[in-house]
């Protein structure tokens, strides 16, 4: 199909990155989200100010989570916790490109504590209209305290 309706590159990924897998209880989700989100700005040269949406899954809260990266995006969106919910994540996020929504959405996933069998955290920037996927993977960056998921 090659009409105005298709998605066909509309949308592509032009960072990406993650961090190490396990359990870390000197952080927390946010502070895991937060790590691979630097790590995809990084491989894609935006800066934080460029990110106009927000997708997350397994983090409590998304307003919390753009608190904590510095951003303030006009679109979001929270997804439950389970892991097919990242797949979901994609398709709105590309969606939410198509129909101007947003212009570079990023996508956080993460787990810590008790919900460390998880993937790693990642975090991907997506943007409309881009020319090119990419994406390559990071070393973890190091990491900063914030309360961890196993504080009483």
């Amino acid at each position: 199909m090659d009409d105005d309706r298709s998605l066909s590159n509309r949308a592509a990924v032009i960072g990406v990155g993650n961090t190490a897998y396990g359990s870390f209880p000197e952080t927390d989700e946010y502070g895991l989200a937060a790590q691979a989100f630097r790590a995809a700005l990084e491989d894609c040269g935006l800066e934080k100010g460029d990110i106009d949406g927000l997708v997350t899954c397994r983090i409590p809260y998304y307003a919390r989570m753009g608190e904590v990266l510095g951003i303030n995006p006009r679109w979001s969106l929270t997804l439950p916790p389970h892991g097919r919910m990242s797949g979901i994540g994609l398709i709105e996020a590309v969606l939410a490109l198509a129909t101007g929504q947003a212009q570079t959405v990023g996508l956080h996933l993460a787990g810590c504590g008790p919900c460390a069998d998880v993937p790693p955290p990642y975090g991907a920037v997506w943007h409309h209209h881009a020319p090119a996927c990419r994406g390559v993977d990071r070393d973890p960056l190091p990491r900063e305290p914030e309360p961890g998921c196993g504080d009483a």
